[in-house]
Formats: C-alpha cells, sequence, structure tokens
C-alpha cells in the first residue's frame, strides 16, 4: 500500500524550489527499488502495489491534510477490485516486467 504521490509539473525556477524538486525525485528512488527487488527476487509471487496520485502536494506531517488524505484512500479503496486481488487475478495494480515503476502502476486520485 502506497502512501499516494503528487507529481510536480512546473520546471523549478529558484534555488529552493529545484532543492525540493531533488529531494522528492531521491525520496521516489527506495520505492522503485523495493518493488523491483521483489519482483525479481519472487517472480512467481503475485505482487501488487495499490497506490494513488495525489492532485495537490501534501507533507508528510500535515495533520491538517488527514481529512484529504482520508478522501484520497477511500477513493482508490471503493475502485479497487479486493477480491480479484486475493484471488490473483487483478491486472490494474499488479507488477510484472513491464510495469516496475510508480508511473506505470499509478491509479488516478479520481
Amino acid at each position: 500500500m502506497g502512501t499516494g504521490r503528487f507529481i510536480q509539473r512546473q520546471t523549478p525556477s529558484w534555488i529552493w524550489s529545484w532543492l525540493k524538486w531533488i529531494l522528492g525525485q531521491l525520496l521516489e528512488s527506495p520505492g522503485e527499488q523495493q518493488t523491483e527487488i521483489t519482483r525479481r527476487q519472487y517472480p512467481e509471487m503475485p505482487f501488487y502495489r495499490i497506490d494513488t496520485q495525489l492532485e495537490e502536494d501534501i507533507p508528510l506531517d500535515d495533520i491538517g491534510s488527514i481529512d484529504k488524505l482520508r478522501q484520497y484512500g477511500e477513493r482508490l479503496a471503493e475502485r479497487t477490485d479486493w477480491e480479484a486481488i486475493l484471488a490473483s487475478q487483478a491486472l490494474p495494480y499488479r507488477i510484472g516486467k513491464e510495469n516496475t515503476q510508480w508511473k506505470q502502476y499509478k491509479q488516478p486520485a479520481s
């Protein structure tokens, strides 16, 4: 289960925005690494990454956004075919050789 990601669509224009962008890129790497390592070590095991794209940037320590995050989670849960995942038949979140990067398996926010 992922925590959701926000994709910055603007090119950074000054030093602080560049630093935030670089930090964001560095934080994405471990998730991609975990996905690739798990898929490589357990190729026969059905492996799912359930995650959504956030419509806005929500800092990890922003307790004022808990209701927004809950809404994201509820919308994702409603769209997810849990029975198909438990039966190893769901394709949208299933990781394979061709979709180990977040941009390939993410689900839209709405």
